[in-house]
């Protein structure tokens, strides 16, 4: 099973030296208004394409991986969720997707990304990638 890898032209692709813990979340969200009427009459208004996100869970992550990582989030090409990259699953499938920091919002607020040291030179790291749909 190959390990999760991040990649983009004109970088060097970042392979995790260890997969991610199972299991590993799938969550897709709906961009919907749902209301019931006093009738009991439901409206639903879509507004936005349906959005898939990725989790990774690493935990124990290398020292190595871990500079990897934010030197990778960092760049020039990537600059945190500014621009796409192409994530690769440890099943071979391939998603364009952006780094998604906890507690953003359509609203645009700034997250965080926390990578606790949980001893020496090792790493809890959990990552969410929002994946690119096309526009409907």
């Amino acid at each position: 099973m190959p390990y999760p890898t991040f990649s983009k032209s004109g970088m060097t692709t970042l392979t995790f030296s260890r997969g991610n813990l199972f299991p590993v979340p799938y969550t897709d969200t709906y961009g919907q208004s749902v209301r019931e009427s006093e009738s009991r009459l439901v409206r639903v208004a879509t507004v936005s394409p349906p959005v898939t996100f990725h989790s990774l869970h690493f935990e124990r992550l290398p020292l190595a991986d871990f500079t990897n990582l934010n030197a990778w989030l960092r760049h020039s090409l990537i600059r945190g969720s500014a621009y796409t990259f192409t994530y690769t699953d440890t099943a071979g499938t391939a998603y364009t997707v952006r780094w998604w920091p906890w507690g953003a919002s359509a609203g645009g607020e700034n997250g965080v990304f926390a990578m606790p040291q949980t001893s020496s030179a090792r790493y809890e790291v959990d990552i969410i990638l929002r994946q690119e749909t096309a526009a409907w």
